[in-house]
């Protein structure tokens, strides 16, 4: 009898381990998918952002050309022709000299 209950005891723990093996697969297998799945995601995406920033980078490059184009083209009668004039006496913003020296002591002046 005590035999009987020792090959139970073995068929009904070999029974658990092989469920907790067969879910252990499972959920292994479950997780592969999902990171193969995120893999061909990303390098699909990374496929179309980079074609996105090729047609950029052009537009980006005909753009400065324009820019270069009209920069070259600008003449003095042009801005004439536009509205703008030469002044006669300019008058320049000085900056104030900045101390080299910062303090949080406002009592005392900063020479």
């Amino acid at each position: 009898m005590n035999r009987v209950l020792a090959n139970t005891y073995t068929i009904e723990r070999q029974q658990k381990l092989f469920w907790l093996i067969a879910i252990a697969v499972g959920l292994t297998l479950l997780f592969y998918g999902y990171l193969v799945n995120r893999t061909v995601f990303n390098v699909a995406s990374w496929g179309r952002d980079n074609s996105e920033l090729s047609k950029t980078r052009s537009t980006i490059g005909e753009l400065e050309l324009a820019y270069f184009d009209s920069k070259n083209n600008i003449s003095p009668e042009m801005a004439r022709k536009i509205g703008f004039s030469e002044v006669v006496t300019p008058i320049f913003i000085s900056r104030t000299q900045i101390p080299s020296v910062i303090s949080l002591n406002t009592r005392e002046k900063i020479q």
